[in-house]
């Protein structure tokens, strides 16, 4: 309430928050008000009669004094949407702290100062907004609260004069210090330039934490146009990586190139000092991986794989009733997805589906599932009618650690498009389910009982799935150490695609090689 429009595209990650756990965050509710002088220190407090906030340590309490409780804390876990706002605000030094008065005791709220970076400066004149809602107005986002909470939300927007309109969208995730001018900006070669590399260079070029040194492709003329179309006239483009990287000064390699180059040109980024960003799979051979891997790590360098379906909202909420046992243990886990794709694209070699889909739907299962896969047995086919040049049509039983078992059953020969990740709990079943889009809906139902909407969906934060592998990119580059979706986890999922593949041609149940984490 009461930031400038400037500052409330930072700050838009609210929206996953309400649009999630609405209830939840209305326990939670903070004021946020920008200081008149100067306009870049944010000041955080919390109604009178409660406190709530956030501890630097990751974790929200809330302090009701009307009832006498001293503090309830909740942990922040990873995949929990209070995260999302957190980080912008955990990781910037404050000075102060939430003082936790005597129960019954009225004064005013303490508060956190926050000193933004000068890029994050905002005007002093504030302009009120409300929490976004799906549908166009806060009102519509009531439905489904209950009246306490609607009148909560109802008395807080009128005390802040809250208007009913929709802040600008914001570029989430990112750690304020991080987006400063304070931190020097990674500079970032791009090794494929159209279709997917189009789309990721226009994610880092709206990053100001990357900044484009050179601009690569398989002909020099299509880099040149890339940089004309975004008016990059100083950036260096190239038809050869090795001759660019001995050229251009650079920290980071950006490659969304075909993946049969991909080994080749990561060993040529990680001799040449740069850290790796590359587009999945990593390599189609897991020995090579491997090696790429201890190299990346030898170096120091960091080697992030862009495999960007295990961040969508649903899967996140998977991941989380796993972690937590929201629903119980774990029984057994079924992964279907029907695709039409009847037109082979950039890759007409062996095992189709495996490596242009199935490896996403592995990654997606070793983060949801948060363990190692120890075997698969595993066929694999095409009809009749196929286009392709090798199987479509992917079947088969993998095995993760603790005897938990996926049966998975993937095509790409289907004529329409249906996904459904589904695991059985002990005391529900939960689905993330799609038809004919990739924007998955989240069911849970209850024993003996019809499956019903559970209020999460892919995409309704607006934040890229690509989103949070930038932000590993850029921690490995900054901060150094591991970090998700790296080389090393990501043999994980390469060793379910090697094992499926030697299953599907033996007839037997094949185990899966295993790497340290």
């Amino acid at each position: 309430a009461g930031l400038s429009t400037a500052c409330a595209a930072e700050f838009a990650v609210f929206k996953p928050v309400l649009e999630k756990d609405g209830p939840f965050l209305a326990r939670l509710l903070v004021e946020l008000k920008v200081d008149e002088e100067p306009a870049n220190v944010l000041e955080i407090g919390r109604p009178r009669g409660k406190r709530s906030g956030l501890r630097g340590d990751g974790r929200a309490f809330l302090v009701d004094q009307a009832k006498g409780r001293s503090a309830a804390e909740l942990p922040l876990g990873e995949g929990d949407p209070l995260r999302d706002w957190a980080a912008p605000i955990c990781d910037v030094p404050c000075s102060g702290d939430f003082q936790r008065n005597a129960p019954g005791q009225e004064t005013s709220p303490s508060r956190w100062r926050i000193q933004l970076p000068p890029t994050l400066a905002v005007p002093a004149v504030a302009s009120p907004f409300s929490w976004p809602s799906p549908g166009g107005t806060l009102r519509q986002d009531r439905r489904g609260l209950t009246g306490s909470t609607e009148s909560r939300l109802r008395r807080a927007n009128e005390q802040a004069g809250m208007q009913e309109t929709h802040p600008p969208r914001a570029t989430p995730n990112l750690d304020a210090q991080e987006r400063g001018a304070a931190v020097k900006s990674l500079s970032c070669v791009f090794v494929g330039v159209l279709n997917r590399g189009a789309h990721i260079i226009r994610l880092f070029a709206n990053d100001p934490r990357f900044r484009a040194a050179a601009l690569v492709d398989k002909e020099r003329s299509i880099a040149e146009a890339k940089a004309r179309e975004l008016g990059w006239n100083d950036v260096y483009c190239s038809d050869d990586l090795s001759e660019t990287l001995a050229r251009v000064e650079a920290d980071a390699c950006v490659i969304t190139s075909p993946a049969r180059f991909h080994g080749t040109q990561i060993r040529a980024a990680l001799e040449a000092g740069c850290h790796v960003f590359v587009a999945k799979p990593m390599t189609y051979d897991l020995d090579e991986a491997h090696d790429l891997v201890r190299l990346a790590e030898s170096k120091g360098l960091g080697l992030i794989v862009d495999h960007q379906q295990r961040h969508l909202e649903t899967e996140q909420a998977l991941k989380r009733f796993v972690r937590e046992g929201t629903f119980g243990r774990l029984g057994h886990v079924s992964f279907t997805i029907h695709r039409y794709r009847p037109v082979m694209a950039a890759f007409t070699g062996d095992n189709p589906f495996i490596w242009e889909q199935g490896v996403h739907s592995f990654d997606s299962l070793v983060s949801i599932l948060g363990r190692p896969a120890r075997s698969v047995l595993a066929v694999q086919d095409a009809p009749c009618w196929t286009a392709y040049n090798g199987p479509t049509t992917a079947m088969g039983v993998v095995e993760f650690e603790g005897g938990v078992y996926c049966n998975y059953l993937g095509t790409f020969e289907s004529r329409n498009h249906v996904m459904e990740i589904r695991l059985d709990f002990e005391r529900a079943a939960v689905r993330a389910e799609a038809e004919n889009n990739w924007q998955k809906t989240l069911e849970v139902a209850a024993p003996g009982a019809d499956f019903r909407p559970y209020g999460i969906a892919d995409g309704a934060s607006g934040i890229p799935a690509e989103r949070p592998n930038i932000d590993a990119l850029f921690q490995a580059a900054t901060r150094g150490g591991r970090v998700e979706n790296d080389g090393r986890e990501n043999l994980q999922v390469l060793a379910i695609v090697d094992a499926f593949i030697r299953s599907s041609k033996s007839g037997r149940k094949e185990p899966v090689r295993q790497f340290p984490q």
